[in-house]
């Protein structure tokens, strides 16, 4: 996993954005990946969706733990446990684009039209706003 991982609050946790650039080419370079692919990549998975999954109770057992039911979700209730805002994954909440369910180039445009400051979200993970 370390070999494809990129930290989304930067290298080592700390949000500086200069210092992710050189990881970010090194981790999606041993994956074959050029420059372009990778800002593709990026675009491209940041240009529709969002993350989510501030539970702070966690995603549960991992395969290793429980392989026949890995990450089952420890928050919500019924079928909504684990599921929806009851998720786990990065602890990071929130969308990039005001259309999260259509594709754009909303999110590149972003990037250069604003300041941005780093905060602690609610999963107590560094999170960026405008």
């Amino acid at each position: 996993m370390g070999l494809i991982y990129v930290n989304p609050e930067g290298v080592l946790g700390n949000p500086i954005p200069p210092k992710s650039v050189p990881h970010i080419r090194g981790t999606f370079g041993r994956m074959g990946m050029n420059d372009s692919e990778t800002v593709a990549l990026i675009g491209g998975g940041h240009a529709i969706g969002k993350v989510h999954g501030a539970c702070p109770t966690g995603a549960g057992p991992s395969p290793a733990e429980d392989p026949g039911n890995p990450w089952p979700g420890t928050c919500g209730e019924g079928p909504e446990k684990g599921k929806g805002p009851n998720t786990f994954t990065s602890g990071l909440e929130g969308h990039w684009t005001t259309t999260p369910w259509k594709w754009s180039n909303e999110y590149f445009k972003n990037l250069l039209a604003y300041d941005w400051e780093s905060w602690k979200g609610p999963g107590g993970h560094w999170c960026v706003s405008r």
